[in-house]
């Protein structure tokens, strides 16, 4: 059985989920990440994301190749979290993300969007 477990935003017909594995690949991770950042560039959604013993905003994503010597171009991808604290300032490797998430159950990543359509009294 493998574990499935990431980000959720929405509910019902319009729930959306993006599920990590340990088994998944170079290609599934970059899906991931592409499916990520595009929830996170809509302006009416934020992402709180739940890891060990808090919950933080997600400010901002960074992504880039460095050289990595004879064996290529890595991918550098990085989520800007308030971690410690509730001021974003640590930059936070999505494989660490990924490896947080898969740590419990508990742990994700959660959209949360406005909706237009609600009146308050």
């Amino acid at each position: 059985m493998q574990t499935r477990r990431g980000v959720s935003e929405g509910t019902g017909k319009n729930r959306c989920e993006l599920h990590v594995r340990p088994s998944d690949g170079p290609e599934d991770v970059a899906e991931q990440w592409q499916r990520l950042m595009a929830v996170l560039e809509r302006p009416d959604t934020v992402l709180l994301f739940h890891l060990e013993n808090h919950y933080c905003l997600v400010f901002a994503a960074r992504e880039w190749r460095m050289n990595v010597g004879y064996s290529g171009k890595r991918v550098v991808r990085q989520l800007l979290v308030a971690k410690p604290g509730q001021r974003p300032g640590s930059w936070m490797d999505f494989e660490t993300v990924r490896s947080t998430v898969l740590g419990w159950a508990g742990y994700g990543i959660i959209g949360i969007s406005r909706r237009e359509d609600v009146v308050l009294p």
